[in-house]
């Protein structure tokens, strides 16, 4: 296997080959696809697209640009990709690392981006690996998406929120002494929810761990349930500060106070 080297795309022919992941990624047509013309107007705004590199072919990519949230500067990460036949060697990782070390030099405090409450890897990645919190959710964000991944379900988000100030060591591992009371639980593969545990410290927020088993009636109900609970959370005062992945069981772990 090559080494993968992270770097800068500056021309708009490296642009081109990123929108060639994205289609190959995500199976995007010409009216949702980010165009190279929009990702060199991005750097000329202050933002940066990388490149992740095996030898001379580019195998991921991603494009943040600049935005404000409550008042303050931030760098929203709008697209991260990897071609599924280099997924699962730490490229996205590499990205992101590469991406954060770019907004500290530029300036930025915090990078923000969303991604679907019910992925699991996602999840993971974000809240575990690189330690991610979050709480705000998105109904419906993108409207109806129509490419390979999203097609067919409601496009809610969570909005990731990177501290760019601490330094994160993956994965996390808390090690939470007692089962902790669950907001939403699943039986048998569908979700049932428990207002009655908010005002508890830590609470639970189960997600299926894999959704390409599930039928689409039934990913459409964990959808508006997880939906509810994490709205409801939210507006309660909770946030998502960690992500918990195991063979049994895949949930968020919610706090009412920093852990």
């Amino acid at each position: 296997m090559s080494e993968i080297a992270v770097r800068i795309l500056e021309n708009i022919e490296d642009y081109e080959t990123a929108v060639d992941i994205e289609i190959a990624v995500w199976g995007v047509g010409d009216r949702d696809v980010l165009p190279s013309s929009l990702m060199q107007a991005i750097r000329a705004a202050g933002g940066v697209s990388l490149g992740a590199f095996a030898g001379e072919r580019m195998v991921g990519m991603s494009v943040a640009f600049p935005g404000f949230r409550d008042g303050a500067p931030i760098l929203w990460s709008h697209v991260t990709g990897v071609l599924v036949d280099y997924q699962r060697q730490n490229i996205g990782y590499k990205l992101k690392q590469a991406q954060a070390e770019w907004g500290r030099a530029a300036g930025y405090r915090e990078i923000h981006w969303t991604f679907d409450p019910l992925q699991a890897g996602n999840a993971h990645f974000n809240l575990n690996m690189l330690g991610v919190t979050s709480n705000r959710y998105y109904v419906n964000f993108y409207g109806t998406m129509n490419d390979s991944i999203n097609k067919g379900m409601g496009s809610d988000r969570l909005e990731a929120s990177w501290d760019l100030t601490i330094l994160h060591q993956p994965p996390t591992d808390h090690d939470y002494t007692k089962p902790l009371p669950q907001l939403v639980s699943m039986t048998g593969n569908k979700p049932s929810s428990n207002l009655n545990v908010l005002g508890e410290e830590l609470i639970l927020v189960e997600i299926p761990c894999g959704l390409r088993s599930i039928d689409t009636s039934t990913r459409k109900t964990w959808r508006l349930c997880v939906r509810e609970a994490l709205l409801q959370a939210f507006e309660a005062g909770y946030t998502a500060v960690d992500f918990q992945r195991s063979v049994d069981q895949c949930a968020y772990i919610l706090s009412r106070s920093t852990l």
